[in-house]
Formats: C-alpha cells, structure tokens, sequence
C-alpha cells in the first residue's frame, strides 16, 4: 500500500536555495540489480505464483549429475528437427530450455532466476502458474514429454537408463499351479503409509509380501476356466540407477465422505538395500545398494499447500556452512588463562553464568546487557521465540531464580551461587568448529564453538532449497520430515556405486548457451557497479565560516551573503582527509587559509550550530563519521568565527525559548521576547540573564516552565534548589515557554499560580455489574478447554462500587474463580468488546469510573503481568515488501521510552535487521496516518495512548516538515510536444493552447489508452511542505538528469499526479505552497518540458487526443490538448472545439471518453442523461463534462471519429485491447465470486498438461 512512500536508502543529493531545501536521491528501487548469488553458491528459482512443485523438482534433476550431464550433453543441432520437405526446422523446445535453465544454474551469478521461459515451452500461456499441482503427477508427465522430445536424438534413452525400471505382477492358480506374469515399468514406485511405519515395511507389503485371492475375490483361471482361489504378488524385476518413491500421503475417508493427508510418522533410510525387495538377486550387491540424496516435502493439506525440496549436494558443487541456528558456547579465558565455558544453548545455564558474574543479583536490564556483551546474542533472538519473555521464564524457573516483579530485580536462590557447573556447562564436544564471535570490545579473547554440528564429509552436505530461499541443514534435519503437516512426499535415491562424474559440468555447456550467460554476467557486474556507485554517491553542503558571524554564541549568515551551501558530490566510504582537500580547493579565493577544521553544521531554531569534529579522525570514513546525505559540513579554523569564540557540541547546542513576563496572573502573561541558551547552562545562570530583561534582582525573581501535556498545561516553578541543574538536565527544548514573575511582598509565587486540577471527585455510591470471563487457568483446565471449545471459558458475574479501583475488582475476582497458584501480580483484566475484540490492560490504580468502564461490561482476567502507572501496552504490525500479512504482536513499553527507543525493540523483538524503518500511527480502524518522524520525542507526548497500533514501516523518514516526491518523465513519440502547424493557426476564446503531434502521421497504436502511460523513472526529490510550486518547478528544472533539454524559466515544466501509472491532475498555481496542493510522500509526478510557458487556470483541462483509423478497430498517433471554453464545459464546446482541431464538420463528428479500469467508451452527445427540466425555472439544465457521469479531467483520453470514412457503428470506439481487457476483468471477477464461495465448495482441479510436438 505505501510501497512508493519512503526509499530503503539513507543518501540522498542535496541543492537548496533560497525559497526552500531539496534534496534528491538518485536511487530507484525498480532499478536494483538481481542480488548475486549467496553464500552457499546455490541459485533459486523464483516462484511464478503457484510452481513451488515444479521448482523442487527441478532442483532435484540438477543435482542428480547423470541426468544434468546427460542434458547439458546434447548439442543445439540435436535439439532441432528439419522436416522432409526442407521447409522449416521445428526445435525440441521443452529440453533447450531446460538445457538453458541448468546452464543458468550453474554459471548464472544471480540468486534467483525466473522459469517463465521452460512453462512458456510447456504451452502454459494462461494462468497454469497460479494452479497448484501434485508433483508426483509432474514427475511422471514431465518425464513423459522429455521422452517425447528426444525421440531421434542422441539422448532419447536418457529418461529410459537413468528412472525407468520394471516390476511383475504374478498370479499362480492353486489348482493347477499355472504363473500368469505381466510385466509394467515404472518411473516411480508408490508407496502405502496405511498400516507401514517406514520405507523397508511398505516396500515388503507392496513387492514381497502375497495376497490370497480367495471367497469373493477369486481368480478366473484361464486352464481351469473357472474361479479359483490363488496367489497374487507384485514383484519388482529391475531397479534403476534413480530410484524415486512418491509417497501416498492423501487418502480418501468413506466415511466422511472427503479426502485428507495422512500426517503420521513415517521414516525412511539414508542408505537402502533393495536386494531383498527385488524378483532376482543375480545383480551385483553393490548395484542394488542406494543413497537418499533429495527429499521432496509437501506442507499444508490435500487441497493446497507449499512445496520445497531437501537435496544433497553429491558433486559438492556448492559450498555448505553451519546453520545460523547452531547450539553455541562462549569459550573465554579468563586471566589465569583458563577457560571458562558459557553454554548459549541452555538458557539457564546460561543465565547462571551471567547472574555469576553480576555477583548474584542484578537488574533485568543489566542481564541484558551482560548477556549481549559477553555472548554476542540477546535473549529475544534467540531465546524468546521458544521460552517465552524474560520474566516469564525466571517465574516458570522459580527453584533457581529468585525474581522480584515490583524491583525488576532477579537472584539466585540458595544454593545456586557456589562455583560449581552443570554438566551441560562443562561439556564441549572435541569435534566441534570454532568460530570468532564479532565484538566491539577490542581485547575481548572470546569464541564461538558449534555443539552438535561437526562438518560433513563431501558429497554428504545437505541444502534446503524453498524456491528462491536458500539453507544449509543436518542430515539430522531430515528427520523432521517424518511426520506432520509439513513431511515427506517424494523421495530420490541414488546407486551408491555411480561412477564420479569427471569432467566438470560447466564444460559441458554448449558454448552458444556459455556465451550467451557470459554476457549476462557481464551486464549483471555493470548494472551492480553502477548501483554501487549510485548507492554510496552522497552530496554534503559546505559552509564556510568567512561567510558568517557570530550572535549571542550562536552562527548566523553574515549580511549580502547567499544563504545557499556549496553542494558537493562525494563517495561516502571516502576518508575525511579526502573531503577537506577537496573543501580547501573549492574554498572561495580571499578566505582565511588557517581555515582547515571541519565540523558537522545542523540549522535549529536559534542559528547553525557546530556538532562533532571531522578532522580530529581524518582517516575515517565520511559513513563512519556520521556523514551522509544532505550533511552540512562547516569549515573554519577551530578557534573563533568573526573574531568571537564557537562551542561546538551536543551540550553547548542553544535552545530557543519563549519569555513570558506576569505580574500576578499567568492569564495576564504576555510575550516579551525569544531567547537562546546553551543546554549547558544552569538554571541559576539563565535566572541572571533574565534579570536584565525583568528589570529586577535575583533575589525577587520568580521563574516557572508551563510545561504542555497534550490539551493541557501544567506549570512547574524553577525554585531555586534547582539552579545547579542544566537546561538539558530538567528536559527543556525549543519552543518551551517560561514564565518570569517579579516577587511580591504581599502574594507568594505559590499562591499566584492557577489551580493545575480539580482537588478529586465525589465517592459513587452506586454499584457496577460486570461479566468476567477467566482465562487465567492451570494448565490442565486450560487443555480441558482447548480439547472442548464447546465448554468455553468459565465466566462469573462482580458488583463492585464505581469508586473502587480496578485492582480492587481484580482481587475479588480471584477471591472467587479457582487460580490456584496464580500470584495478583501475574494476571491483569481487559474489557472484551463485541466488534473491538479485547482492549488495552486496564491500569489497576484508576478507578472503574476513570477508565470508561460501563454497567454489564465484559471483562477477561488472563495470565500476564499488569500494567504499571507509567506504561502502556501498544500493538503494532510490520508492513514491507517481505510482510504482505498483517500479523498484529502486543509489546508493553514506558511512556516515557522514546520512538527511537521504541523502534528498536519492536525491531528486535521482530527480527528486523537495518536503519531503514520507522513507526506510523494508525486511526481508530488501524488504516495508517501520521509518521513518527520525531524519533527524540517520547509515546506520551506524541500522544501514543494504551492500547493504540503502530506500524514498523520498511522506509527511511524525510526530515519533519519535508516530503519525498517520486518523479517521473513520460517517453514521448517524435512528433509530441510540436505544434501542429497551420490547423492551429487559430486562436478563439475557447482554446488556451494546443500541443501534440501531427494528426496525418499515423502511428502505430501501443495500447496506452488502455494500458499505463510511458514512464521512465527521474529520480526524487525531498521538499519542504511550504514551498511553493514554483520552487519545486525550479529545482526540477535545475536537475541534472534534464540537462538535455533547454527550460528558459520553470514555467516551461509541467508536472502531473500520477495515479495508477497514468498521469492525471496538473498542478496549477505557482504560488501555492504543496501543502495547500494537498501533496504528501506517496504522491509520483510525471515530468513534461514545454515548447512555451504555461500557467493553466482552474477551468482548463489537459485532453489526450486520439483520432480514430477509419474502418480499423486502432487510433493515430496521441496529441494533448488544452481545452478551455469560455461557456463552460459542455458537450456542445467539447464538439466544437475537436471540429476545429481535426477540420470535421460537426454532422460528422462523433466523440467519446475512455473509461480507464472499465475497458469502455463512453460517447458524448450533445444531450444526455444528465439533461434534466428545471421545475422552477422551465428549462432544461446544461450539461456539464466536469460533472457526473463524464467527469472530464485532466489526462483523460478522448477518442475521435469521422462518422463519414467510419460509419459501421457510429458509437464503437473500441479497440482489440478492450475486448483483451474486459476478458481479464471478466476472469478477475469470476475468480472473486469462487474465492467467496463456501469453504466446503472446493475449486475443481484443474489437470495438469504438458504440450509436446510429434517428432516420430
């Protein structure tokens, strides 16, 4: 939804001037290149919607090396067959690209490629993408058709030698002992699961064990002729070098009526014997002796789900590393030169460990900064997902945690502080890897050591391949897949006695096919070495300090100097020595030369302010300083500007205040003056400053800090226990009001001040009736509960009095209900609505009539910790292009936590890695608003109440007060933006202007009225929200990327919206500021250069023209058109005025509106539906186009026709691309009605085909 409103990357191309500051960032995120391949050198295969079957399979035929071998084998002259008669030569398409595919496979430096072009070959031109399909079933037909395809060629026994085997089925009459034999091949052999605990006991139930044909089921001897009992047996004859066995998971239940997936346990070998499963034992032992090497898994139902393949890599192609998620111990030494082991996979060891070395007791926080210090992890990565929050698990562990919820604090109970070790502490297996853990402590002599996951011989590396998704797994991991939802469904065997392939399969790539990805790689390094220069490309704003002077410590511009920076263009992994070179030969002639110090500049309120040094770290990088794009940079000489001395830094950084004087009242207080501090400086020392302005002593001065809070104020006096503060200490900011008093012998400074609150409210009397229901049960009531969803959760009804607390009617909710073992201070109440679902945790210290609780409200009492006076719980969702779902998480934070702090939590809590996200507000229907952009500012004083949703958004924040807009530059034909000569010689008061191209030059029709506009990507722009249109007009003209094209004055750019890849409303008024044309961060304009200045008024409308080819269902070349009658605009004008411009007597003239999203024509006639009779008045109305149902607008597209060369039907305006249109909006809204029908009603499946040529 908000895709196109924020970029992912932090730089961005600064220019200001002096109307307002914009900044543009050259990165388009369409124009990424594919990510090379990943750390394992495997390359996925993208999804087209619904082909995660065809993928896993595909990737199981690559890494089967005699099939990939085999293909890459065949030349391009074996791949094409020439017909007798020599008139044209029809190519095996379905084997070239799946040539072409293992080719990018192996040589493709991409981390996933698309199949389009293999299904493309399958004859899959529709939606066979999105249909889910049994990959078994694809197994067989594929197979099918690549036999079909190779006939003639020399692989066409490929198929045959590596997957085909035979198996007979035998009958032998008791009678008179006849055998009758027939024998099948086979590509895959089926197993039954029904009654079967693995592999070995299927393969003896189906290929061994015989079947007694006898009562009922009798068998018709042929000798005999008549039924007999008899023996009946399948056998399997020979086996294949790739055994493949298709699990038989779905089933059909009579007595329900419906099919299911058979989910239990089932185990298969990872080396298979089949001399016992096999009709003859002639063969060699060692051919009938296999290896598992893929593993096709199936997760979700008999109806749908999703498909990714187990393989191991036999060739050792790839590279294997150990997972992320390996069991890890912190080996240390200590200074004895011990080592001291910390086991990271046992959380409580673990947690022992640190309590330790903590002295036996510390803070939540604490923990958790040792556990991330000394470990590298933090608890809600690795553990939380699987143990649940901290606190939860200290309570659940109470034999050894002694936990205080109130404190925050947790102990070691006795008994647990001696220095002895758990086992699983002390033990570290030999064989394990050994790797640094990345710390920022320099002298830290820590490592890493994998338990449990000694590296694999070769050829025995395991991958798990999910589509485009690529993981290194255990063999152990295998054995996962036995059982459940997600289990095995297609197994791949290998003979274990294959001969090693020797030459190297890139070799064996047909050298147009080489050459071909060769080049593809070439470009693919281009295109990443562009974006890497693109991406690392920032521009930083040089100040320079000859040009300013010096205002109560403050930097201000000097007078008759431009207020502009000098803009440069930088690579920000560049030193800082670098930058300052380049500053001193930019430095104006006439500067100070001593001037070789370089401090980041930020603008406040106040003036500019210096902040961190450059050049005390000259080798750093510009990134590494803290320098991005749009940085201002200041260059002076260290000491002084003009002469007076400069305090750079966070802590001298001046606050603006606003100085309020009152001499009783504080209703009587007026404004006298801004002024700035330092946030350095002491209450006392601002208190001497402001007497001069009060005209009195220190002694009789009276300072108090109205503090807002939301809608109200609160006044806080500065007494003077205070004066040894900062500013900075007591939290003042710009824009805060202080209030100055002069003391009054008769009126104490207390006694002055308003009120701030009611002194309470009157106890009620009256009593509150409320329905709790209990979820806060034992574990075994809470299974009881889950097992019988009809018993529900137990609920009792509480009458307490308005005037009690929550905590109150909790407590005497417990008194009542059966929660054994559960503490007050583990459970909390919420209100549950009918709509809402259930609220916020209600605070415990307000009353039931504070918090808005009603007569007959339902409450739950479930199982957490309630909520402190100073904390809110907010729910929040991620929203990305990885996050398409919308999964709401709830997470209790401070009221006082900042939104960066905030941010950073929910991130982690998320496993959100970068600096690109920020929070958004959501509205009382959780449809995002506002963005957090103040990432300083806290939850409360953004207003961030209990219970409210946020969103982590994917996207970096455009500075507060600016907007980031997405331009666009539309791709013209030859002809557009020409005038059309001497049928516009004519100027009437109906026509404003006239552009396009020439209305006799036929060109051909591309669809754009029916499709999206032409649009190629300009790059952005960053704003303020009170600049005008002008000023943006301006900068854009000033682009580099417009270099090409001569823009004498910004009135010779025209921007447009751009809604749904179409170009619509032009912005009109050069001096209204963007905010007032309601433009915000998602809003993408179209960019178009003029021949003439243009200033559109509010009646004007920007018309695409398209005139139509007489007796063809196509249109002439496009023109637009300003169309401005002085009457109004009503169909009369409109004809009118297109009569004029195609020279067509109006007879003859016929018109339309295009109807974008419908595929539709929508004729304008002189009168219409619209016309309706003025009752008082007794006329008729005019029509008017702006109106309903034409609503005529900027970039619609009108279509014109000349009734006298085009008579057939006057009012056809449609083309071949409508009817294409419509079709797919049919399809579209017959594929809603389906997915709103009733779960029980399945969509038919659809059978799955393969389209292959005839080569016999």
């Amino acid at each position: 939804m908000f895709g196109s409103l924020f970029e992912t990357d932090g730089d961005k191309l600064e220019n200001k001037n002096s109307a307002a500051t914009v900044r543009v960032s050259k990165q388009n995120k369409s124009n990424w290149p594919p990510e090379p391949r990943g750390l394992t050198g495997i390359c996925g295969l993208q999804n087209q919607g619904a082909t995660c079957y065809l993928n896993s399979l595909l990737q199981t035929l690559f890494f089967t090396p005699e099939f990939r071998d085999g293909l890459l084998q065949l030349t391009l002259e074996d791949l094409s067959c020439d017909l007798k008669d020599g008139t044209y030569a029809k190519v095996r398409v379905i084997p070239l690209q799946l040539q072409k595919l293992f080719a990018k496979l192996l040589l493709l430096d991409q981390d996933s490629i698309n199949t389009s072009e293999l299904t493309d070959s399958f004859g899959w031109t529709g939606n066979e993408g999105f249909q889910q399909q049994d990959v078994q079933e694809l197994n067989r037909i594929l197979f099918g058709a690549l036999e079909s395809s190779l006939l003639g060629t020399p692989g066409e026994a490929l198929i045959k030698n590596l997957y085909h085997g035979t198996s007979v089925t035998k009958v032998t009459c008791q009678e008179c002992w006849k055998i009758s034999e027939r024998e099948e091949d086979y590509l895959d052999l089926p197993l039954i699961l029904s009654g079967c605990k693995d592999l070995e006991e299927s393969l003896s139930m189906s290929y061994v064990a015989m079947e007694i044909l006898e009562g009922r089921n009798q068998y018709k001897c042929g000798s005999c002729n008549k039924l007999v009992n008899a023996i009946k047996g399948c056998n399997i004859s020979t086996v294949p070098p790739i055994l493949t066995f298709s699990l038989l998971r779905f089933d059909y239940d009579f007595r329900r009526g419906e099919r299911f997936k058979d989910c239990k346990r089932y185990s298969f070998p990872f080396t298979l014997n089949m001399k016992e499963f096999c009709e003859s034992s002639d063969a060699v032992g060692a051919d009938q002796e296999y290896e598992l090497f893929s593993v096709v898994i199936h997760g979700g139902s008999c109806y749908g789900g999703h498909y990714h393949v187990y393989i191991r890599d036999v060739e050792g192609l790839r590279t294997w590393h150990p997972p992320v998620k390996e069991q890890m111990k912190v080996v240390r030494e200590n200074d004895g030169g011990e080592k001291d082991f910390m086991n990271c996979g046992n959380p409580v060891d673990l947690i022992i460990s640190l309590l330790k070395k903590l002295g036996g007791a510390a803070s939540v926080n604490q923990l958790f900064q040792c556990m991330s210090k000394e470990t590298g992890i933090s608890w809600n990565k690795c553990f939380k997902s699987q143990y649940g929050p901290l606190t939860k698990f200290f309570k659940k562990h109470s034999d050894v945690f002694r936990f205080s919820d109130a404190a925050g604090y947790v102990s070691l109970q006795n008994g647990n502080n001696g220095n002895s070790s758990s086992p699983s502490t002390a033990l570290v297996q030999q064989q394990a890897e050994h790797r640094k853990l990345e710390d920022d402590v320099p002298k830290r002599n820590c490592q890493a050591v994998v338990v449990d996951g000694s590296l694999s011989e070769h050829g025995h590396h395991w991958f798990d391949i999910n589509d485009s998704r690529i993981s290194c797994i255990h063999e152990k991991d295998l054995q996962r897949q036995f059982a459940g939802k997600e289990s095995a469904y297609m197994l791949f065997y290998r003979r274990k006695n294959l001969p090693a392939c020797v030459e190297d399969p890139v070799l064996l790539v047909p050298a147009p096919i080489r050459a071909e990805i060769d080049k593809l790689n070439e470009d693919l390094v281009k295109q990443r070495k562009e974006y890497d220069r693109h991406l690392n490309e920032i521009s930083v704003g040089v100040h320079f300090g000859d040009n300013y002077s010096v205002t109560d410590s403050v930097l201000h511009l000097k007078q008759g100097v431009s207020g502009e920076p000098l803009i440069m263009l930088l690579d920000r992994r560049k030193p800082v020595n670098d930058l300052l070179q380049t500053v001193l030969k930019l430095d104006p002639p006439g500067n100070n030369s001593e001037c070789n110090t370089l401090h980041i500049a930020r603008p406040l309120p106040s003036g500019l302010h210096l902040f961190e040094e450059l050049t005390e770290y000259p080798e750093k990088s510009l990134i590494q300083s803290g320098v991005s794009g749009g940085t201002d940079v200041f260059l002076w000489n260290g000491k002084e500007v003009d002469g007076y001395s400069v305090y750079p830094g966070e802590d001298s950084t001046p606050v603006l205040l606003n100085i309020l004087y009152s001499t009783f009242q504080l209703q009587d207080a007026v404004e006298i003056q801004k002024h700035h501090f330092r946030k350095n400086t002491t209450v006392g020392e601002m208190k001497i400053k402001l007497c001069d302005s009060v005209g009195t002593n220190h002694q009789d001065l009276r300072l108090s800090w109205v503090k807002s809070k939301g809608k109200t104020k609160q006044i806080i006096p500065l007494d003077s226990d205070q004066d040894s503060n900062t500013l900075n200490e007591i939290g003042l900011q710009d824009g805060d009001q202080l209030v100055v008093r002069k003391h009054d012998g008769a009126q104490s400074s207390e006694q002055s001040m308003p009120p701030l609150a009611s002194e309470g409210k009157e106890k009620a009397t009256s009593l509150l009736s409320f329905v709790v229901e209990n979820r806060c049960l034992m574990r075994e009531s809470k299974e009881l509960v889950d097992n019988d969803s009809s018993k529900g959760w137990p609920v009792l009804s509480v009458k307490v009095h308005k005037g009690q607390t929550v905590g109150d009617l909790k407590a005497k909710v417990l008194e009542r209900t059966d929660c054994n073992g559960v503490s007050e201070n583990a459970c909390r109440l919420r209100s549950d609505g009918d709509y809402q679902g259930l609220s916020a945790p209600l605070y415990e210290h307000e009353t039931l009539e504070k918090s808005s609780l009603n007569e007959g409200q339902r409450l739950v009492l479930e199982h957490a910790p309630p909520l402190l006076q100073g904390e809110i719980m907010i729910r929040y969702f991620i929203c990305s292009s990885t996050h398409t779902s919308r999964k709401e998480e709830e997470q209790t934070v401070l009221k006082t936590c900042t939104i960066r702090k905030c941010l950073q939590l929910l991130m982690e809590n998320s496993n959100l890695q970068g600096a690109t996200w920020h929070l958004r507000k959501t509205d009382w229907i959780g449809e995002p608003t506002d963005v957090l952009d103040n990432e300083d500012e806290t939850l409360e004083n953004e207003n961030i109440k209990n219970g409210d949703t946020l969103i982590v958004e994917e996207g970096r924040i455009p500075p507060k007060g600016f907007i980031r807009l997405k331009l666009w530059q539309k791709i013209s034909g030859k002809a557009k933006g020409q005038h059309l000569g001497g049928v516009l010689n004519w100027i009437t008061s109906g026509v404003q202007g006239l552009f396009g191209s020439s209305a006799e030059e036929k060109l051909g029709y591309d669809g754009n009225a029916e499709g999206s506009d032409s649009l190629e990507p300009l790059g952005d722009v960053e704003i303020s929200k009170e600049s005008s249109l002008y000023d943006l007009k301006l900068h854009i003209s000033l682009m580099s990327q417009l270099s090409d094209h001569v823009i004498p004055t910004p009135s010779f750019v025209r921007l447009q919206e751009i809604v749904d890849n179409h170009a619509t409303r032009v912005l009109r008024g050069e001096n209204r500021t963007l905010r007032q044309l309601k433009l915000t961060s998602s809003t993408q304009l179209s960019v178009c250069v003029l021949q003439n200045e243009e200033d559109l008024s509010a009646s004007a409308v920007l018309l695409r023209l398209k005139k139509r080819v007489p007796g063809e269902r196509n249109y002439y070349g496009e023109q637009e058109v300003i169309f401005e009658p002085s009457g109004g605009a009503s169909p009369e004008s409109l004809r009118y005025f297109l009569g004029r411009v195609w020279d067509i007597p109006l007879e003859r003239l016929n018109v339309a509106k295009y109807l974008r999203g419908k595929y539709e024509w929508l004729v304008i006639k002189d009168t219409g539906v619209t016309q309706r009779q003025n009752k008082k008045k007794g006329g008729k109305k005019k029509i008017n186009l702006r109106q309903s149902p034409f609503n005529l607008q900027d970039g619609d597209v009108i279509g014109v026709k000349d009734c006298q060369s085009d008579s057939e039907d006057r009012d056809d305006f449609s083309t071949l691309a409508d009817d294409e249109g419509k079709e797919k909006l049919k399809r579209e809204e017959e594929e809603k009605k389906r997915r709103r029908k009733d779960k029980g009603a399945r969509r038919p499946e659809v059978p799955l085909c393969i389209r292959v040529d005839d080569f016999r």
